[in-house]
């Protein structure tokens, strides 16, 4: 008479099984977390970078004037002859006026031993914009000039190149945009 049940064979073959399952099923969740983790590192980059370059494509459409200011030793920025003194400034990034007459700096700050990106109103030292410690450089570069073709005094646009370099968990990805400042309302295609 043959007795019920399941030998030790057939248990250890059913456990391998079960084993071997679990890892599959295991892998697979951690490649998707990694997946994830990975997707979410880009995106959090992306929307920072975004942030600041459309920030500063605004400025620069909206500026009557912007430049890339000289530094001076002293935490000095000369402006077309005029000097600023700002505190705590390493470097100077993009300076610009808007019509009303209002004055901004876009700067690299050290306080506490760290690099800060914020953005300062000239006019107004208590007017100052904090920018996500992730973004490890900002670098902004007149490009070009471009005139009517008819009077080449006349300055119809100025084209500015935008780089940033932001960094998060371990991973650094660069961006790279252009804008333009319009004069005299008309668009330049």
């Amino acid at each position: 008479m043959k007795k019920k049940g399941i030998t030790l064979v057939e248990l250890v073959v059913s456990m391998a099984i079960l084993v071997m399952c679990i890892l599959l099923v295991n892998n697979i969740f951690l490649n998707s977390k990694k997946t994830l983790d990975r997707v979410d590192k880009k995106a959090y980059l992306q929307d920072v970078a975004r942030k600041v370059l459309d920030d500063i494509g605004n400025d620069i459409k909206s500026a009557s004037t912007a430049i890339v200011p000289v530094m001076e030793p002293g935490n000095v920025i000369n402006v077309n002859g005029d000097t600023y003194t700002v505190n705590n400034l390493s470097r100077g990034i993009l300076y610009f006026t808007k019509e009303d007459g209002s004055k901004y700096l876009y700067g690299e700050f050290v306080e506490s031993g760290e690099d800060t990106i914020k953005k300062i109103n000239l006019n107004d030292a208590a007017y100052c914009k904090v920018y996500s410690d992730c973004i490890k450089t900002l670098e902004v570069t007149q490009k070009s000039e471009i005139g009517n073709g008819t009077n080449s005094k006349e300055l119809l646009s100025t084209i500015y190149s935008i780089r940033i370099t932001v960094a998060y968990k371990g991973e650094s990805k660069a961006y790279d945009t252009a804008t333009f400042i319009i004069k005299g309302g008309k668009e330049v295609r």
